[in-house]
This record gives C-alpha cells, sequence and structure tokens, in this order.
C-alpha cells in the first residue's frame, strides 16, 4: 500500500510535472488582463509550476470522489461571476486556475495560495500544493458559509 505523498507523486509525474518545472505564463497573464483579473503572485508561482498539466484520475478518493481537471484558467467554465461573488464575499483577490471536467465546478487561488472549489458553494482545499494534493487525491475541504 502506498501513502498519500507516493500517490500525490505519482500523479503528478503522469500529467507531466518534473521537479523545476517552469512554463512560460505569459498566456495566462494576457487572459487575466483581457478577463478582468489582477493575478497575484501566489498564482503566477503556482500556474509556472503547474500550469497546463491534465490530472485524469478518477473514482474514489480519501474523502470524495476524485475526478479529471486540468489547470489552466482560460479553460474555467464560464464561472466569473461565481469566482467575483465569493472573492468579493471572502475580501480576497481569487483569480481562476481551472476546471474540473465532468462538473461545472472552478477552483482558483487567492493572494495567500489558498485554492477554493466553487460551484453551488465553496470549499477551502489549502494552501499550494497541499491544495493541489486535495483536488488529485480527492480529499475534501472546509465548506465556507456564504
Amino acid at each position: 500500500m502506498t501513502s498519500p505523498e507516493e500517490d500525490f507523486d505519482r500523479a503528478l509525474r503522469r500529467a507531466g510535472w518534473h521537479p523545476g518545472r517552469k512554463v512560460d505564463i505569459s498566456a495566462y497573464r494576457t487572459w487575466y488582463a483581457a478577463e478582468g483579473y489582477e493575478q497575484h503572485a501566489a498564482g503566477e508561482t503556482f500556474l509556472e509550476e503547474y500550469g497546463g498539466l491534465r490530472f485524469d484520475e478518477s473514482g474514489p478518493g480519501v474523502s470524495v470522489a476524485r475526478q479529471p481537471f486540468f489547470i489552466d484558467p482560460s479553460r474555467t467554465g464560464g464561472e466569473d461571476e461565481l469566482v467575483a461573488a465569493w472573492a468579493e464575499n471572502l475580501g480576497k483577490n481569487i483569480v481562476p486556475l481551472g476546471d474540473l471536467e465532468r462538473e461545472m465546478i472552478t477552483f482558483g487561488m487567492d493572494e495567500d495560495g489558498l485554492i477554493y472549489l466553487f460551484a453551488g458553494f465553496a470549499k477551502v482545499k489549502g494552501a499550494n500544493r497541499e491544495g493541489l494534493k486535495s483536488l488529485v487525491l480527492g480529499i475534501d475541504g472546509e465548506t465556507l458559509d456564504g
């Protein structure tokens, strides 16, 4: 039996990640500007390392089902108003990072590196790598009141 950290590392490598990975995020910057988002350092750092990765994991997770997703802000299925409403409600600068492929669920990041999942609800999944691990392994987050 493998540990969650080993499962996460394997999923990262299957998606194309490797230590020291750094991708050009100029297209993401252009998209954010065109959509009226103010990008922040936490989001840029995250996208430089993980932008463009697609995770195909599905099925039972640690505490919720795992679902395939793609890290690409420009592929967030039109949930901009939902992200903006939660950002205003929480007093945070939240930018979209991607979405789950089988549902209209967008995930984004605030200026502190916290990753949120948005649908008819919002959940905090964790900060930076831990938040990504929660998405990949199917670890439930804290549901926010809104």
